[in-house]
């Protein structure tokens, strides 16, 4: 579609992402020249719930006044094509989830600081009744104003429900169906899971609990089971695993509001987007301006503030200009397709031939000193892996650290022999675009952690030396 014309009026200059409801395009007015984006529903869902989908997202943020949700701008139909297309302002910059999958875990002052403009956005989105159901990293994203500050805005209200207003005065669009599931299974509140008619608002702060314990610990809290049935069933009845077990450097107090944000009884939960904000403004400012040197930790901020184009993992196409970021085809990673129905016991994920159920994976010492590298082995031993965290006081030379990551692996069933480390896996460090060399330092000794490059709070990825080439 990309050179034509819709509705007379935006020209299709470049695709941005494609994903399960449709296309998003750059488009420029054909009389003011203004750049926008222009999300194109495909053909064949033009009808039925495609299209009651396509026209609540466009009432459903129409209701809301914002600057931390995305503008909407126009909707039509295109007469020529019959085409439905609705318009909505262009940002720069990237969503929350290629954020943590470029440099892994963010600063306490990062997260916070973006989990405060989402419960902006969430509260005028609740006053105004609408609720929507599918917070995620995918649906957030960080746009980079002229000035190089960071805003956040929250996409995809393709799901939202509308309530109904006091005493009967309006209807709802709530049009989910017996036996649909709606939502991200991984961001999913447990009465989401149960029944997705008849939730309110608190579905929103449950999904942003599990936001910010990703951003914090590098995945979501039930990111380790193998299957959607079991995910379910855990989001329903098993509380996430304590935030300071799994990132021990994760102040108590703020792990507390992620806690109670995961409470499976709603009424535990904080009840409103302003209370779990009041929470927050005890540890950052609500005005706090977010910039892009604040999110990573440690040594990789650096890098951060260096670069104002990220570069991309090695396992991805590189980030262009979008609104909506496409869809993922890993279902338990959390920006997979919206919506599915049937029996989502049997919906299990793919995965490589050297990846194993996740429980193989060991379970290593939670309670390390500020000193420690984050490993990232899921683009070798498959997406359901969690992330491991070493202390380098344990490790102090590449040696060791190397043969610690090798015992893991094969605990988690990969098959990789020893003394094979730079043959048939290596590390990679993406925050400098660096694999990690096991060289023998002076006279033989050990190559120190310092030596080899490898600083406090890195984040280390797992992968294959055949990928050098695309790296």
């Amino acid at each position: 579609m990309i050179g034509e014309t819709l509705g007379q009026k935006y020209k299709l200059m470049s695709l941005l992402g494609r994903g399960g409801m449709g296309a998003v395009y750059e488009a420029a007015h054909t009389e003011t020249g203004a750049r926008v984006a222009v999300k194109v529903l495909h053909h064949h869902l033009a009808a039925g719930e495609g299209l009651r989908r396509f026209r609540r997202e466009a009432q459903a943020v129409s209701r809301i006044q914002s600057p931390h949700i995305v503008r909407i701008l126009d909707t039509g139909t295109d007469e020529p094509s019959g085409a439905l297309y609705l318009v909505t302002e262009l940002l720069e910059g990237e969503d929350l989830q290629r954020l943590i999958d470029r440099i892994g875990t963010l600063s306490l002052r990062g997260a916070l600081g973006i989990t405060s403009q989402i419960l902006r956005g969430l509260a005028a989105a609740h006053a105004a009744r609408v609720v929507h159901r599918d917070i995620k990293p995918a649906n957030l994203f960080l746009a980079r104003e002229p000035n190089g500050t960071l805003t956040v805005k929250i996409l995809d209200f393709g799901i939202a429900k509308v309530r109904a207003e006091p005493l009967g005065l309006g209807q709802t669009t709530d049009l989910t169906a017996t036996g649909n599931l709606l939502g991200s299974p991984l961001y999913m509140s447990p009465e989401q899971v149960q029944n997705s008619r008849d939730v309110d608002h608190r579905t929103d702060l449950w999904s942003l609990g599990c936001v910010l314990y990703a951003a914090l610990a590098g995945r979501a809290p039930h990111q380790h089971l193998s299957s959607i049935g079991q995910l379910l069933v855990a989001i329903c009845v098993t509380p996430a695993r304590p935030l300071v077990e799994v990132a021990p450097w994760v102040p108590a107090d703020v792990a507390e509001v992620v806690a109670r944000a995961l409470a499976i009884p709603a009424e535990s939960r904080p009840q409103s987007a302003e209370v779990m904000l009041s929470e927050l403004a005890r540890f950052v400012s609500p005005d706090e301006t977010l910039r892009e040197d604040l999110l990573a930790t440690g040594e990789r901020s650096r890098g951060v503030a260096a670069s104002s184009t990220p570069p991309s993992p090695p396992s991805s196409m590189s980030t262009p200009r979008f609104v909506v970021p496409p869809a993922s085809e890993r279902p338990l990673r959390g920006d997979e397709p919206t919506e599915f129905a049937g029996s989502v016991a049997d919906r299990v994920p793919s995965e490589d031939p050297r990846s194993a159920a996740r429980s193989a994976v060991p379970k290593l010492p939670t309670r390390v000193g500020s000193r420690h590298v984050t490993v990232d082995p899921r683009r070798f031993l498959g997406e359901q892996s969690e992330l491991w965290t070493l202390s380098l006081d344990v490790h102090p030379n590449l040696s060791s650290l190397i043969a610690r990551i090798w015992k893991a692996m094969r605990r988690a069933g990969a098959k990789v022999p020893p003394m094979t480390y730079g043959k048939e896996w290596i590390l990679f460090e993406p925050r400098t675009k660096r694999f990690v060399e096991d060289d023998v330092g002076e006279g033989g000794a050990r190559l120190s952690l310092e030596a080899a490059g490898i600083r406090p709070g890195a984040v280390l990825w797992v992968m294959t030396p055949e990928e050098r080439e695309t790296a």
